[in-house]
């Protein structure tokens, strides 16, 4: 007998607030935040403006040029949050909620290989190609295919099970870490710090995917009878893998994405610790939090600082003129870029 599907979520109202309403705002700091924000823009730059950065909240890279433009010259943070981003009150019906949130993990690596350090973290492969679709067909907006071009094609680029057994001679290896199984969790991941064994500390960030499919292994654990649905979490996948070594690897093989990095120096992130105990009637004054994207696409959606106000209330940053959000003490929303006519 299947279980019974869970119950849809109650759906989100936002309304509109003033930023004299945001409990905290007038005695807050904006400054590190604005220079979050700065940096996700520069990576926006170089992209087309009708790149679509994914869900229902974020809208075009052209729906964010005006704030970007705006925060490279700002003076004043807090003049800048308040000219390009919209307070929004967020409530629904149900007092129940989940926070969701973003953890980057920690890995011991080397520059060279050598004892336990084997298993490499790839950069992007100089064969591997990204095709937009929506320069061929309007209605593929925002869609891409990865691969690599052989003769006069584009077909399909290795699998992970093909990386893990052949290796990436066209890419080149940044780092070797000390743990396949951490390594495999920091792809799902996007990014994490990799400290090496020269005492340095780098983060390994993701540059770039093969392109093929995400599959969940911890679906195919419950298909085989390994673990229950309701056991199924990071914690308990890794332990499976580590209690079959033997195995492990053909489990991580049936997810054939695979995701290349990139370097980068360690710096402040822009933002301030959620508090542990939040609730929907009673909320600390003023939290932040930083948005990034654990799965594709990644890196394109801007850093969003975002903050509450009693129990539900969030600021966003803008579109063409400004975009609307919603944070409320039992969930977080994704931004979204406000159109010309309103709403």
């Amino acid at each position: 007998m299947q279980p019974a599907p869970p119950a849809a979520p109650a759906p989100l109202h936002l309304s509109q607030v003033p930023f004299g309403g945001l409990a905290g705002w007038a005695d807050s700091d904006p400054q590190q935040a604005l220079m979050g924000f700065r940096r996700s823009c520069g990576v926006l730059g170089p992209k087309p403006d009708t790149s679509s950065l994914g869900g229902l909240y974020a809208g075009t890279v052209a729906d964010w040029r005006t704030a970007c433009g705006a925060a490279s010259n700002a003076s004043s943070a807090r003049d800048f949050f308040e000219a390009n981003f919209v307070p929004y009150r967020v409530s629904q019906t149900s007092d129940k909620g989940l926070f969701t949130g973003y953890y980057e993990p920690q890995l011991k690596g080397s520059r060279t290989r050598h004892d336990a350090f084997q298993t490499p973290l790839y950069g992007v492969p100089a064969d591997l190609v990204t095709i937009e679709l929506g320069l061929f067909r309007d209605a593929l907006k925002g869609q891409r295919i990865e691969g690599r071009v052989m003769g006069n094609r584009v077909v399909p680029y290795s699998a992970r099970a093909e990386i893990a057994r052949a290796g990436l001679p066209s890419a080149m290896t940044l780092l070797y870490v000390d743990d396949a199984v951490d390594a495999f969790f920091l792809q799902i991941q996007g990014s994490g710090r990799v400290v090496l064994d020269d005492g340095s500390v780098v983060r390994a960030l993701y540059a770039g995917e093969n392109g093929q499919p995400y599959t969940a292994i911890g679906a195919v654990l419950i298909q085989r009878g390994e673990l229950k649905r309701e056991e199924v979490s990071l914690q308990t996948i890794r332990a499976w893998l580590y209690a079959h070594p033997g195995q492990a690897q053909e489990l991580m093989d049936h997810d054939a994405s695979y995701v290349f990095f990139g370097e980068q120096p360690i710096a402040l992130k822009a933002c301030r610790s959620l508090p542990k105990q939040v609730s929907r009637s009673t909320c600390p004054s003023t939290h932040w939090a930083c948005r990034y994207s654990s799965r594709q696409p990644r890196l394109t959606k801007p850093v969003v600082p975002t903050f509450s106000i009693g129990s539900s209330s969030c600021r966003t940053p803008a579109g063409p003129s400004k975009a609307r959000c919603g944070v409320t003490s039992i969930g977080v929303m994704a931004s979204a870029p406000k159109r010309s006519r309103g709403g």
